[in-house]
């Protein structure tokens, strides 16, 4: 018995199948489109979309030989009724091994698909996550989840592989022996005297040539479950609707930037609560709007559903008066900067990273949109300057320099809306100081989700949520006076801000400051800078 590190393969593919239990065909397709929607890991989208091989496709010359079959059958009953019903009954022996073996062999081809999508992703998630599992000390218990999955997909590609060895050996023996069988029926015939040795040749052949396309037939069957699998896997893709499907697109024109959104609604299902609820806002051409709140309160979603990132399930966002529902997204975001906490960067130098959004953009424009990101000195201090290539995912780029990349890429064109969701989270004071007085130069309308109070206190407008409503709106000083829920998160905050550290308490001077402005700063150089 074949074995991964004295694991045995049997032992550790049935454990695994009887912790995740039998699933019916219709179960798995149902998951399979609830994960599409809610998420599959980065290995698993891919085994979604696999080319289907050409050869699991039915040939022009299949679909000839079955239009020639019926002529070699009436020819074959006035011939010899006796060799036609002979090969009819061989032509429905090879046809119910098909029908026979379908169901496992779908079921097994299916099951081999699910295996290596899980084994693939969680393998691609290991490589993606090596630094947290080095840092929690689970390599071994990753390695062994992973030896799970793919001694799972081994198992089952064993059994597939014996099912097709089984159905191949007996379509190679009805192949075989069918034509001998018509054969001898065809020399008794004639040692009987029912017809001439020249005339059961001809029936012989006949005779071949209607069982040959019927194994081609059967052959192109068994390769149909290979494909109705595919093609099971490829429809949870293609059936997803598209954006604003079945409805004619007005393009938008150069947009002012003004955003307003009446009593609008939105669940992520049917059944969970609504992230946001009956809310309702209006933002100026040119003006900052900023989403404060705890986490978990819809300041994210919100957000999205101003821009468009997201439709609402109640109540419609209007942008310059009309209806974003019916624009079409791309002319929209076309005009639109979209920065988040979580930047990525993609493996080419900073410049192609920076102009993403805009391939024309000339080098002025980029050190241009650098300049307003407070990037432009780390970036001018690399060897290679914007010419520097990136490890994988900016991985050798601090945090704050990626924030600042990526806030660049949505500057160089120069939107009209620009939202910012925790776009400065990992940088410090200073320096995210900076880029607000560089963005409030900006002509365009700017909404900012932030947790960070102090850097929204410019805001024309601040919308202050809980439990996905707006619960208090207003400027920094309104708020203030009214003394609710804002006023309480920022004496949180500037409490906790002039909170001495462990170490001054215990007297002793602290070796490391409370805020580092190192990795998120704007004083790092070099490709690991901060």
């Amino acid at each position: 018995m074949l074995s991964l590190r004295g694991l045995p393969l049997r032992g550790r593919g049935e454990e695994h199948r009887q912790r995740g239990g039998a699933a019916r065909p219709g179960h798995r397709r149902a998951a399979r489109r609830v994960a599409a929607r809610s998420g599959l890991t980065r290995g698993e989208v891919p085994s979604h979309c696999s080319p289907i091989d050409t050869e699991t496709t039915i040939t022009t010359q299949s679909a000839r030989q079955s239009r020639d079959l019926r002529w070699y059958l009436a020819i074959l009953v006035v011939l010899s009724p006796p060799i036609a019903a002979l090969v009819v009954v061989l032509a429905a022996l090879e046809a119910s091994v098909v029908v026979a073996s379908w169901r496992r062999s779908r079921r097994l081809m299916s099951e081999s698909l699910e295996a290596t999508a899980r084994m693939r992703g969680y393998q691609y998630e290991l490589l993606a996550g090596m630094e947290s599992l080095k840092a929690a000390g689970a390599e071994h218990r990753a390695v062994e989840h992973w030896a799970d999955l793919f001694v799972h997909q081994v198992n089952v590609s064993l059994q597939r592989g014996r099912l097709s060895a089984v159905v191949g050996a007996v379509m190679g023996a009805l192949d075989a022996g069918s034509p001998l069988l018509v054969l001898v029926v065809g020399a008794v015939s004639v040692e009987n005297g029912h017809f001439s040795l020249g005339t059961m040749l001809g029936v012989v052949a006949l005779a071949n040539g209607f069982l040959r396309p019927i194994s081609s037939l059967a052959g192109t069957g068994l390769r149909l479950q290979a494909v109705g699998s595919y093609m099971e896997r490829i429809s949870d893709v293609l059936d997803t609707p598209q954006e604003q499907e079945g409805r004619t697109l007005k393009p938008a024109g150069a947009l002012r930037g003004r955003i307003e959104a009446s009593h609008v609604s939105f669940r992520y299902t049917p059944l969970a609560a609504p992230a946001v609820d009956d809310v309702s806002v209006a933002a100026e051409p040119g003006r900052y709007v900023a989403v404060v709140g705890r986490s978990g309160s819809g300041k994210s979603t919100l957000a999205k559903l101003l821009l468009g990132l997201a439709t609402p399930t109640g109540g419609r966002v209007t942008l310059d008066g009309d209806d974003l529902a019916l624009l079409d997204p791309r002319s929209v975001r076309g005009q639109v900067g979209i920065v988040t906490q979580h930047a990525y960067l993609f493996g080419t130098t900073i410049r192609e990273n920076i102009t993403l959004a805009k391939p024309s953009a000339t080098l002025d424009e980029v050190i241009a949109a650098a300049r307003l990101a407070c990037i432009h000195d780390d970036i001018d201090a690399m060897p290679m300057g914007y010419d520097t290539p990136l490890a994988d995912r900016g991985a050798s780029l601090s945090g704050g320099q990626r924030q600042r990349i990526a806030l660049a890429r949505a500057l160089v064109r120069r939107p009209s809306v620009l939202l910012l969701d925790e776009a400065t989270s990992a940088l410090d004071t200073a320096t995210e100081r900076e880029i607000h007085a560089n963005l409030a130069g900006l002509r365009c309308t700017t909404v900012a989700v932030a947790h960070r109070l102090s850097t929204v206190a410019h805001a024309d407008l601040i919308l202050v949520m809980e439990e996905g409503r707006v619960v208090e709106r207003g400027t920094h000083e309104e708020l203030m006076a009214l003394g609710g829920r804002y006023r309480r998160q920022v004496e949180l905050q500037t409490e906790a801000l002039s909170r001495p550290t462990v170490a001054s308490v215990a007297g002793t001077p602290a070796r490391v400051s409370r805020r580092r402005p190192g990795r998120g700063g704007a004083g790092g150089t070099g490709a690991r800078a901060g």
